[in-house]
């Protein structure tokens, strides 16, 4: 669903560019879309829009982000809710189950800033880039 939000919100131009899976049943696919977009162009602002559950899936693809020392940004939709199943089993009639989804990126982690808007990864004071993660409310999204 971020990647549907990220084509409805906002605006491409020839030095701004959208990739993304696109496909019906398609899960978790910014965050590793975005590292290899950052290693491919490693002069390039690179932000992927995440969900919670993406974040969850692919808490390993953060390792590797830091290992590569790769500058690249996280913005996760925090709706505490595999969100692309819920809306999937809803449209083939069913009862959304087992959808709901503890975030671990929820106010009460210990590396959440308290703002509810944004959580630096960065472990150690360095000079080099580090990843960033920034959490959005998915509420505000459907106001």
């Amino acid at each position: 669903m971020s990647t549907v939000r990220a084509a409805r919100y906002l605006t491409m131009s020839a030095v701004r560019r959208l990739i993304g899976s696109f496909n019906h049943g398609s899960m978790a696919n910014a965050m590793p879309q975005g590292i290899g977009a950052q290693v491919a162009f490693p002069e390039r602002q690179v932000v992927a829009m995440c969900g919670d559950g993406e974040l969850t899936m692919l808490l390993g693809d953060l390792s590797t982000i830091a290992t590569l020392v790769l500058p690249m940004k996280l913005v996760v939709f925090d709706n505490g809710d595999l969100d692309t199943m819920h809306w999937e089993m809803l449209a083939e009639g069913y009862e959304p189950i087992e959808v709901e989804l503890k975030s671990p990126i929820s106010p009460s982690s210990p590396r959440h800033t308290g703002s509810g808007l944004a959580a630096p990864l960065a472990t150690t004071a360095s000079p080099t880039p580090s990843p960033q993660l920034s959490r959005v409310p998915a509420q505000l999204f459907w106001s």
